[in-house]
């Protein structure tokens, strides 16, 4: 995986250094801008793959979307590529109609803890029903 092809994909060319909170905004801008969300592999019965590698693939090389899981995947590899702190964190999403946690919508989202020990939450798979700036 080359993280300069990934950067081109999301129309990204400014520099990738100081690691901080505006470079975290801009790269996430960037990647909702360029990269669809995308539920179509969810229907019909195919197996979903969801190896850094096969994301890589069907974004970079198929220039597809993805859902949010394969979505937060990829940023968490491109901004630990970078040089970003950050880790997974899985959950499900609340229904506010039912007042319920739905345990059958899985969704994940990045944590970025940058050195000034600020961490932020950031979240490029929810098809524009969120912030595109991480918070």
């Amino acid at each position: 995986m080359d993280l300069k092809r990934f950067l081109d994909r999301i129309k990204y060319a400014g520099p990738t250094k100081p690691l901080g909170i505006d470079l975290l905004n801009e790269l996430c801008v960037h990647f909702v801008s360029s990269i669809p969300f995308d539920t179509l592999d969810n229907f019909g019965g195919k197996k979903r793959d969801f190896h850094l590698t096969v994301l890589y693939d069907k974004i970079v090389h198929e220039r597809r979307g993805e859902n949010c899981i394969g979505l937060n995947a990829i940023l968490y590899w491109m901004l630990h590529e970078l040089g970003y702190s950050v880790e997974i964190c899985f959950g499900c999403a609340y229904d506010t109609g039912k007042q319920c946690f739905e345990d059958d919508r899985h969704h994940i989202v990045v944590l970025v803890t940058l050195d000034s020990g600020q961490t932020w939450v950031a979240d490029v798979g929810t098809g524009g029903r969120s912030s595109l700036l991480p918070l």
